[in-house]
């Protein structure tokens, strides 16, 4: 060995004073005793962890004093002084190597080791074990209480080191899933395969996107063959752990038996099949006893506004009817399935008509009509009746339309149509009996509107004298002469419905005046116009005559 390699002692500083500063600088408590038990030498660790005086931690002081020291201030607890420092000598005089800890009582625990040296010299270290003890104690706690609960879930824990590839299973785990098992562990390999091929796919989606960051927790919910050779379904949800490089190194969580809980959600879906096929049929029923029915009439007894119940009402109602002129001998010239497709074909497009102005379609007999308003909707008594007639007048609007049609497809009387309107009180409401009744009108008012309809020319429209007065400011009419009328004592006053006035005023084809004392009504398109002005001319000549005579006086 060269001379540059040997380490060489400074001049002016003895070895042993390299060695005390060594030990001074030791975290831990450092003795050394010759073999008489007496101190050679300890570092100041020593001193501070055993709060020893300085008097005591001199050269040459003897282990029996600080045993006898240390027993005074309690530090072995509850004895004889002399009794306690005897023990300790024996344990310091004997040859074997001895490691022991306890408390110093001020919340500090230390951990001794004696090392004898061939009966020649003994080593007393001591260690400050305090924190490691109590972080062992903190994770046995926790260990204990993690053990707990484990046990005493209702779910099953379970818990996968993705290095090992083993998960750890609670007791309660194995119980669900019915493992016969002694031990607490399977691998992955081992629980995938218990589970159903058919949800293999979700259950990768669902790890997929926890892995990915997508989800805060891995949660999904797949069947999972269990020891009885039954399919369950479970609720899986768990965590995972990655390190500082974004490793996954575990993931922990519980297993949760839910097939009570799918099997209802099944029987639910079943219940609401069922209902939703019950619900189809009762629409469809619904659908086709409308057939029947006026939609209000529907509307209303489904709403639960309608009570199905014989009862009855006084209402005033404004009443229509129709019928078609010469029916019986038109369908003489008919085969009857052509006459039930040109009759089906009438009454759906009169229909249609009625139900776009509001109208409650009593009943079909035969070619008639019978349609009202007022009930169960009304807008008023006025503008009931001014639907009506509006009601009418787009009736045979459309007639002009349809007879087109039908002498284009070889029909060589096509259908006319005669209305009766009229306004008055009429018994409204169910009628018949318990197990079959009928949404109807009756009264002598409704019957007049059927006996009007038959005074009418084909093409019009004839309306009793109180619907004129409800109608006379929209409606131009032109009075006819009264009739006589089956049921009714006295004659009728009637009017012929021409149109809407505001219609005919843009026409230029009506002029109309109502004043009090005055009512000019001239239809220009069926007036001889010569006789009209010879008329009024007449009718001046007499007002200023009469003016004049007036002054006069």
């Amino acid at each position: 060995m060269s001379e540059s390699n040997v380490a060489r002692r400074p001049t002016g500083i003895a070895v042993a004073d390299y060695l005390r500063l060594g030990c001074d600088a030791l975290e831990f408590g450092f003795a050394v005793f010759d073999e008489s038990l007496r101190l050679v030498v300890c570092n100041h660790a020593f001193q501070d962890l055993r709060r020893y005086p300085k008097r005591l931690c001199k050269y040459g002081t003897n282990i029996a004093d600080l045993y006898r020291f240390n027993a005074k201030r309690g530090d072995y607890g509850a004895g004889d002084v002399e009794d306690l420092v005897e023990t300790r000598l024996k344990r310091a005089c004997s040859s074997k190597l001895c490691t022991l800890e306890y408390d110093l009582g001020i919340g500090r625990t230390l951990s001794i080791r004696y090392s004898p040296i061939e009966h020649q010299a003994l080593v007393l270290t001591y260690t400050d074990v305090t924190d490691q003890r109590r972080a062992e104690r903190a994770l046995k706690i926790s260990e204990e209480r993690y053990a707990f609960a484990m046990a005493g879930a209702n779910e099953g824990m379970w818990d996968w080191e993705a290095d090992s590839g083993i998960i750890f299973i609670s007791d309660r785990y194995k119980r669900l899933v019915r493992l016969d098992l002694s031990s607490d562990q399977i691998t992955l390999d081992e629980w995938i395969a218990m589970i159903h091929p058919e949800d293999l796919v979700i259950r990768e989606q669902a790890r997929t996107a926890h892995l990915a960051g997508d989800t805060e927790f891995f949660d999904c919910e797949y069947r999972v063959l269990c020891g009885d050779d039954k399919y369950r379904w479970f609720r899986d949800r768990a965590k995972t752990y990655k390190d500082d490089q974004g490793k996954v190194i575990r993931m922990t969580g519980s297993l949760t038996d839910i097939t009570a809980r799918k099997k209802a959600e099944r029987k639910l879906i079943e219940a609401n099949e069922r209902v939703r096929k019950q619900n189809a049929m009762l629409t469809s029923l619904s659908g086709r006893l409308s057939k029947y029915l006026s939609p209000q009439i529907y509307s209303s007894i489904f709403s639960g506004e309608h009570t199905v119940a014989i009862s009855s009402k006084r209402k005033k109602l404004t009443v229509f009817f129709s019928d078609i002129a010469d029916f019986t001998e038109i369908t003489e010239s008919l085969e009857s399935e052509d006459l039930t497709t040109l009759l089906n074909h009438y009454l759906t497009e009169m229909s249609n008509i009625a139900l776009a102005h509001g109208a409650t379609v009593d009943k079909f007999v035969g070619d008639a009509i019978m349609a009202f308003f007022g009930d169960p909707e009304s807008r008023g008594i006025k503008d009931d009746a001014i639907a009506c007639v509006r009601m009418a007048l787009a009736m045979q609007d459309r007639m002009v339309e349809l007879q087109r049609h039908w002498r284009d497809q070889g029909i060589e009387r096509p259908f006319e149509m005669r209305v009766g309107i009229n306004t008055g009180f009429c018994t409204v409401g169910n009628f018949g009996s318990e197990d079959r009744m009928d949404y109807t009108i009756v009264g002598n008012n409704a019957n007049l509107a059927s006996r009007l309809q038959s005074h009418a020319r084909p093409g019009g429209i004839i309306i009793a004298h109180e619907t004129f007065s409800l109608v006379k400011d929209t409606i131009a009419v032109e009075e006819v002469e009264s009739v006589l009328v089956k049921g009714f004592s006295r004659p009728i006053q009637c009017y012929q419905v021409i149109g809407e006035l505001d219609q005919l005023k843009s026409t230029g084809r009506i002029i109309r005046e109502y004043d009090q004392g005055v009512r000019i009504f001239l239809d220009l398109y069926r007036s001889d116009g010569p006789k009209v002005i010879a008329t009024l001319e007449k009718i001046l000549s007499e007002v200023k005559s009469s003016s004049d005579s007036s002054n006069s006086r």
